[in-house]
C-alpha cells in the first residue's frame, strides 16, 4: 500500500515538473498569501477584541443590577476592600435621602394590631405628586 501511494506521488511529480511556472508569478502568489494572513489575522484580533468588550459590560451590568436588587449580594460585595464606596453609589436612593434631609419625610408613629397579635408601627412617610412610600416596623 505504501509503495503504491509513493508511485501515485511520483507520477504527481513528473506531470508537476512539465508545467511552465514562471518566478515572478510565483512570488506574486506567496505575497498574496502573506498579504491575505494579515488582513485575516487583524480581523481575528478586532473580533476578540469586540467581543472581550461586550463580555466585560455584560459582566459590569450584571454586577450592578445585582448589587441594585439583592441586599445581600450588596452586603457581599461591600465587604470586599475598597468596594464599599461603589456600593454606597449603586444602592443608595438619593431621592429618599433628599427628601428626608429637606424636610418632606413627615413622622406619624401611629401603631395598629392586625391579625393574630401582630403590631405594626408607622413610622413615617414622604409624599410627593408620585405616590406616597411609608416606613414601617413590625412588632
Amino acid at each position: 500500500m505504501f509503495k503504491r501511494k509513493e508511485e501515485q506521488l511520483n507520477d504527481f511529480k513528473k506531470e508537476y515538473d512539465h508545467v511552465p511556472l514562471s518566478l515572478e508569478n510565483l512570488d506574486q502568489a506567496i505575497l498574496t498569501g502573506f498579504n491575505k494572513a494579515k488582513g485575516e489575522r487583524k480581523s481575528k484580533r478586532k473580533r476578540k477584541s469586540f467581543y472581550s468588550f461586550i463580555a466585560a459590560a455584560l459582566l459590569f451590568i450584571g454586577l450592578f443590577s445585582s448589587i441594585r436588587i439583592s441586599p445581600v449580594f450588596a452586603n457581599y460585595i461591600a465587604e470586599i476592600p475598597g468596594m464599599e464606596k461603589i456600593v454606597d453609589l449603586i444602592r443608595q436612593d438619593k431621592g429618599r435621602m433628599a427628601a428626608v434631609e429637606n424636610k418632606y419625610y413627615q413622622e406619624l408613629g401611629v401603631s395598629s394590631e392586625v391579625k393574630n397579635g401582630l403590631k405594626v408601627t408607622l413610622d413615617g412617610t414622604i409624599a410627593d405628586e408620585m405616590g406616597i412610600v411609608l416606613y414601617y416596623s413590625p412588632l
